[in-house]
């Protein structure tokens, strides 16, 4: 391919990936963000019509994303695996802490379901089946997928708890909301720290959660804190992976 040929490539990109953040643009805003002479964009505005990429509508003209792009997202979301995007990124993690590394998604109505373990080679380790189901409100893993739901889907969810589990849970929740990760201790097996952090999707939806489990006697202190940057790195790669622009 020539280099005038992948330039056109590129500027066509640019054009469809303007629309990301503003829906609907006009000519002179689209010359002004792509630096484009006005009848190079006409002439790429027209081809990315032919091809269903780009729409306009009204007088003067305006335009927009065309059908071609949500079959496009529509194909992309057909192929989305989470535990195949994901299995890369934590095989590396795995390897960087020796600790059980596992991957949870959603369980309708208010539950999490592990679908992807590595255990931890040392001699005492975390593990559960795939297919383990557990609530939402315990253990961390669940709650820091709750706290970036709505806050309709924490009540929903902690119906049945105390009136001091729901405190607690509520004082969890906005904890995880600031640090965007949470530690829990014995929450679900006993003796046991699991540190989770919550994986997003291309709307910011929540998709699931990483986390690291092994005993309390090497999850504490220093190997915590060296532990805690390589999991939220390691979530913030499938996020990006999984089409969350997000930071």
């Amino acid at each position: 391919m020539s280099t005038k040929s992948v330039r056109s490539v590129d500027r066509a990109i640019d054009i469809v990936l303007a629309f990301i953040d503003s829906p609907v643009l006009g000519i002179g805003e689209l010359q002004q963000r792509l630096e484009l002479p006005r009848p190079t964009l006409y002439r790429m505005l027209a081809a990315l019509e032919q091809k269903g990429l780009i729409s306009w509508f009204g007088d003067p003209r305006r335009y927009r994303l065309g059908h071609k792009v949500l079959e496009l997202s529509s194909s992309w979301q057909r192929s989305f695996n989470l535990v195949e995007i994901s299995q890369p990124v934590l095989e590396r993690l795995w390897q960087a802490v020796d600790e059980t590394v596992m991957l949870f998604v959603p369980h309708p109505p208010h539950g999490r379901m592990l679908v992807h373990e590595t255990r931890s080679t040392k001699p005492l380790s975390y593990s559960r089946p795939v297919g383990y189901v557990a609530p939402l409100t315990i253990g961390a893993a669940g709650k820091v997928m709750l706290a970036f739901g709505s806050d309709e889907q924490v009540r929903m969810a902690s119906e049945s708890l105390t009136e001091a589990e729901r405190r607690k849970l509520q004082a969890d929740i906005q904890r995880i909301r600031k640090d965007r990760y949470f530690a829990a201790t014995g929450e679900v097996l006993a003796g046991a720290i699991s540190i989770a952090a919550p994986l997003f999707g291309h709307d910011a939806e929540v998709l699931g959660a990483v986390s690291v489990v092994g005993p309390e006697i090497r999850m504490n202190g220093p190997v915590r804190e060296k532990l805690l940057p390589q999991l939220v790195q390691a979530t913030q790669e499938i996020s990006r992976a999984a089409g969350y622009a997000g930071a």
